[in-house]
């Protein structure tokens, strides 16, 4: 996903970020992760 830097700091996110991305209903929902919460599988 690419995203301008004015477009993330719109919705009060940063460049290297770390979000939930989902599509519903013909939309794509960003959601802010909880850094505590996320887990890496490379």
């Amino acid at each position: 996903m690419n995203l301008h830097e004015d477009e993330l700091a719109v919705a009060g996110l940063e460049i290297g970020d770390e979000v939930f991305v989902r599509v519903r209903e013909d939309k794509i929902i960003i959601q802010k992760a909880d850094p505590e919460d996320v887990e890496h599988d490379f």
